[in-house]
C-alpha cells in the first residue's frame, strides 16, 4: 500500500530528523559507524567513525542516483534512487540488496525517513508527484 500525503510543503523535509535513530552522516555520539552517499560511484560507504576505515559498500551495479538514506527498525537500510525512480533495501550486515521498489508515485525518491509509525517517508525531486510519499515496509507494492 502506498499512500500519498501532504503534496504540497514549502519546503521538503531533510535528513535530519534521523538523530532519533543514531545514524546520522555523522553521528552525534561519535560511536556509531558513520554513512555517506557515494554518487560518482552509486553506492553508500560505512565508515568505521574511529578510525576512518570503510567497513562496507552498499550499492554497486544495483542503486542508481542514491541520494538520501534511513534505516528500518530491524536494522536494514533504504536508500533513494533519484535517477531510478526506486528505493532500494539493502541488508547492512551483508550488504545484500534485498529488493528494490518503485511505483507511479516515486518520481525521483530524494530523501527518506522512518516515521514513528513504522512507514517510510520518502520525498521526490521532480515535479508532476506528491512532494511525500509513505509507505509501508511490509506491504508489497
Amino acid at each position: 500500500v502506498v499512500t500519498a500525503v501532504l503534496a504540497h510543503l514549502d519546503e521538503a523535509p531533510n535528513t535530519a530528523d534521523r538523530s532519533t535513530l543514531g545514524r546520522l552522516l555523522v553521528t552525534a555520539a561519535l560511536t556509531q559507524p558513520s554513512f555517506t552517499i557515494r554518487g560518482g560511484t552509486n553506492e553508500v560507504l560505512r565508515f568505521d567513525v574511529a578510525t576512518g576505515a570503510l567497513i562496507a559498500r552498499y550499492g554497486g551495479g544495483g542503486l542508481v542516483g542514491p541520494t538520501g538514506f534511513t534505516f528500518d527498525a530491524a536494522g536494514d537500510l533504504w536508500v533513494g534512487g533519484v535517477l531510478s525512480g526506486r528505493v532500494y533495501r539493502f541488508d547492512v550486515a551483508t550488504g545484500a540488496l534485498l529488493e528494490q521498489r518503485t511505483n507511479g508515485l516515486l518520481r525521483g525518491p530524494h530523501d527518506l525517513s522512518l516515521g514513528p509509525d513504522g512507514w517510510i517517508y520518502v520525498t521526490n525531486a521532480f515535479a508532476g508527484a506528491p512532494r511525500v510519499v509513505r509507505f509501508g515496509i511490509s506491504a508489497r507494492w
